[in-house]
């Protein structure tokens, strides 16, 4: 299950959001040496973690993460626009237009040989593009290393560069960078590519007094058995129960309101 983590639900995963940090921190300055993002106490945090960031986390039952995106508005300050001379013209400002970074997929989730990805990176792709759909989004932008595009068009996105190649952390690697397109037909042939044919997404209401992280991977992973089951009784049966929790819940909120 892919969940929507806001600043509205954020204290339900802190947990998590450290694990994110540290996985962060290990990725791109011990495996990859950008020395500009080390840290003491070895969590990576930048100034686009802010409120208006929204990260995706692919999440095992147990809540552990096995993979994650940080996204953030272009019409709010992004990395993409501090990173100009990677985009000809102006960098994008709409709030329709969202920039997409740290993408991160746990060592024990990423694909293995002789297959096209792996299921943490599929259900995180179906995730991203489910987003865009819940908010409107006609695009993401991002800056991606060069060898990934070919990964990109295996995974049926359809995007264009917005401009040249070009040599990143001192000529470590080079990157690019490109807006994918977004909306419904999008996430249909996302879906279709990956293989993935039910909702993947969940976005928890805001953290209210009495709710807590325990429930909220019961409500995810209840809303991921639903749509995994054909059986009608069964898919009733379990509905019900989902109904339940989710008007616990909205109860939850209107008294703490």
């Amino acid at each position: 299950m892919i969940h929507a983590v806001t600043a509205a639900n954020a204290p339900l995963y802190r947990d998590q959001l450290d694990q994110m940090h540290r996985m962060r921190h290990d990725m791109y300055v011990v495996q990859r040496g950008w020395s500009g993002l080390k840290s003491e106490d070895g969590r990576e945090i930048d100034e686009y973690d802010t409120d208006e960031a929204v990260y995706l986390m692919n999440l095992s039952p147990e809540g552990e993460l096995l993979a994650t995106f940080r996204l953030m508005p272009t019409s709010s300050p992004y990395l993409l626009q501090k990173l100009s001379q990677f985009v000809i013209g102006e960098p994008p400002a709409s709030p329709r237009i969202w920039d997409m970074t740290r993408w991160m997929i746990a060592p024990g989730q990423r694909k293995k040989k002789g297959e096209a990805r792996s299921q943490a990176q599929a259900f995180l792709a179906c995730g991203l593009f489910e987003f865009a759909c819940t908010r409107g989004l006609t695009h993401y932008t991002t800056l991606m290393d060069l060898p990934f595009l070919p990964l990109v068009e295996a995974a049926g996105w359809t995007y264009e560069p917005i401009g040249l190649p070009m040599p990143y952390e001192d000529g470590m690697g080079m990157a690019i960078a490109v807006r994918i397109e977004t909306g419904a037909k999008a996430l249909a042939h996302v879906r279709m590519v990956c293989e993935i044919d039910r909702p993947v997404l969940f976005e928890a209401p805001p953290a209210t007094a009495g709710l807590a992280s325990a429930d909220v991977m019961v409500m995810a992973n209840m809303m991921d058995a639903y749509y995994a089951i054909h059986d009608g009784g069964a898919r009733e049966v379990l509905g019900d129960r989902w109904m339940k929790l989710a008007a616990t819940a909205g109860s939850i909120a209107s008294n703490a309101a």
